[in-house]
């Protein structure tokens, strides 16, 4: 299992980016013309499931859907949407579960166990494991 660093974010709505360019150990910039390929100067970063899963595909990444609800019991690399309360509102967040380091990184935040994490967390909306 690789070792993971952890891309920071460059705008608010970028947490899908830092992610997969976290997962896959390719760069900010690669991860987003991937991601968002027709993105247009000032729109938003936020990312679709659909985005998401074409750019694994594109990537040549083989995943899986992981069924488990509790992001500490995964046992390979993830990447993670949850719901998260955020300012006093729900909003989705996207991270990667380390499961080499039994971490969440997350570029907004230092590397937390999956413990800390989940008390922020509201529900864990979709899992996707790194085969």
């Amino acid at each position: 299992m690789k070792d993971l660093i952890s891309v920071l974010p460059r705008h608010c709505t970028d947490c899908t980016i830092c992610a997969i360019a976290t997962l896959t150990g390719i760069t900010y910039e690669k991860a987003l013309k991937t991601i968002l390929p027709k993105r247009k100067k000032y729109e938003s970063y936020g990312a679709t499931l659909e985005d998401i899963l074409n750019c694994f595909k594109k990537l040549k990444i083989n995943i899986i859907k992981s069924n488990s609800p509790i992001i500490k019991k995964i046992k390979r690399h993830a990447f993670v949407v949850v719901k998260v309360l955020y300012k006093g509102a729900e909003d989705y967040h996207a991270v990667v579960w380390d499961a080499k380091r039994k971490l969440i990184l997350d570029g907004w935040h230092s590397p937390c166990s999956a413990h800390s994490f989940q008390k922020k967390v509201i529900e864990v909306l979709c899992c996707f494991e790194v085969k």
